[in-house]
């Protein structure tokens, strides 16, 4: 009997692992890919080690810049519409409670009278220890942005770099 349990848990652990990378995998290979200015990075960090902390430019979303519907409140997952700018970087046109057209999913963090705050699940950036300092170094020195996959539903996935205007796959996959 406690043979049979062990083996139906470990089966089940397996199996969430799979499904989590088969996921990503999916969202990879047939998402709407966008790119995101980021605003600000910070390499690293002695207890959790080298990854790049990203801020989207579309975090702090100034309110008259988008269109919102007016039931949002903190701690709401939000969907925000996206479309492509002149930059090649795409911007934010809407808010709202429910996905539409290539839109990312995030959550209100607040909003008050001049802007909206969002947090996104693809925030962080895993890097070696030396392509962490050189994305520092190219964060003092040029615009920086990330690639972005986005599944129908808003899902998410990062996929790659943008610097000075060219895209460039993440080199794990």
């Amino acid at each position: 009997m406690k043979a049979a349990a062990l083996i139906a848990a470990a089966f089940l652990q397996t199996a969430l692992a799979l499904w989590g990378l088969a996921d990503q995998m999916l969202l990879r290979a047939h998402g709407s890919v966008v790119a995101l200015e980021t605003t600000m990075i910070d390499p690293r960090d002695l207890l959790r080690g080298h990854y790049t902390v990203i801020r989207l430019s579309i975090s702090e979303i100034p309110r008259e810049s988008v269109a919102a519907e007016p039931a949002l409140r903190p701690g709401d997952p939000v969907w925000v519409t996206l479309r492509e700018s002149p930059d090649g970087f795409w911007t934010p046109e809407t808010l709202s409670a429910q996905p539409s057209g290539t839109s990312i999913k995030g959550t209100l963090v607040y909003s008050d009278a001049t802007q909206f705050s969002l947090e996104f699940p693809i925030e962080r950036y895993y890097a070696p220890k030396t392509r962490a300092e050189a994305l520092e170094t190219l964060r003092q020195e040029s615009r920086l942005g990330i690639l972005v996959a986005l599944s129908p539903e808003g899902r998410a996935a990062l996929i790659g770099l943008v610097i000075d205007g060219q895209r460039l796959p993440d080199p794990m996959f």
